[in-house]
């Protein structure tokens, strides 16, 4: 009789382990998914400042030309395109880890 009761507790044990295991794997992959995301979105917030500078370098050039309409100019618009671009895909991002978060409550 004693014996049975231990291995009933040590079952119990058993299985209680399996699932603070699932939980704690479940819960590292969550907090690494969402380390990546916001590695991501550090290096594309990094190419949006790249991309920003060259905006500024060529406004720069055109403040030396005779036209001064910037929002004219071709590259500019190429560059307000990727700029916006960017923008999406770090707003996509932060949507991600927002929701991978609600999923750890």
């Amino acid at each position: 009789m004693q014996w049975l009761r231990i291995k009933k507790w040590f079952h119990k044990g058993v299985e209680r382990l399996r699932w603070l295991a699932s939980l704690f794997s479940k819960r590292l992959h969550i907090e690494l998914a969402i380390i990546k995301l916001l590695n991501n979105i550090e290096v594309v917030g990094r190419k949006r400042d790249e991309v920003v500078l060259r905006l500024g370098e060529r406004v720069l050039q055109l403040k030396e030309s005779p036209s001064h309409d910037v929002f004219t100019d071709q590259e500019v618009r190429t560059i307000f395109k990727e700029i916006e671009a960017v923008n999406e895909e770090i707003e996509t991002a932060k949507s991600r880890v927002s929701e991978l978060s609600k999923l750890e409550d």
